[in-house]
């Protein structure tokens, strides 16, 4: 049996936060989970259910597909 690979999204999450100018306060908010939630999952400490990665889409207002492309995206690298 393959061992998953771990489904991070912490560099793509913090570079559209950012491009919105956006606290994690409001992105925590705006989704409907905490700010200590936000962090953990910017530093790659804790994976998203596929639930939260639809709701930060929602928050930063990007296409949830575009976003779930760009992190596989990221991935690759």
């Amino acid at each position: 049996m393959n061992k998953r690979e771990a489904f991070y999204i912490g560099s793509v999450l913090k570079k559209h936060r950012m491009m919105k100018q956006m606290s994690q306060e409001e992105l925590a908010y705006r989704s409907n989970l905490d700010r200590r939630s936000i962090s953990e999952l910017e530093r790659n400490k804790q994976e998203p259910l596929f639930g939260t990665v639809i709701s930060l889409a929602d928050a930063l207002e990007i296409n949830p597909i575009n976003f779930i492309t760009e992190i596989i995206n990221s991935h690759e690298k």
